[in-house]
């Protein structure tokens, strides 16, 4: 029986750092290899995508806690899950973005 999880398709959001990361590593077929259909920088203009859960691969700063709660006050992704490229010192500042933007309850995973 072929596992349930190979047919989860997700999307993912990237900042610069996480870009540079990735790209030695992974190319864009070894992304749809991963059921990853979706991919954008965070910086860049994107369109709402119900019913697709995205990634986000970021540094922990303020810029990019910003634009996360303003993806989620909008409402572009049903569901986020976040993760962070470096170590973070308190995610009180991503909550309270988070709280502000009224829709936290899209992040399901951090």
């Amino acid at each position: 029986m072929v596992p349930r999880t190979l047919f989860t398709f997700k999307g993912l959001v990237y900042d610069q750092h996480a870009q540079n990361l990735i790209a030695p590593l992974m190319k864009i077929g070894d992304l749809r290899e991963s059921n990853i259909v979706y991919h954008a920088n965070i910086t860049s203009k994107r369109e709402n995508i119900p019913d697709l859960p995205i990634i986000y691969l970021v540094e922990p700063n303020k810029q990019n806690y910003s634009q996360i709660a303003k993806d989620a006050k909008d409402k572009l992704y049903d569901m986020m899950i976040v993760h962070f490229t470096k170590p973070v010192e308190s995610l009180q500042e991503f909550a309270n973005e988070m709280k502000a933007s009224k829709q936290a309850h899209r992040v399901i995973h951090v």
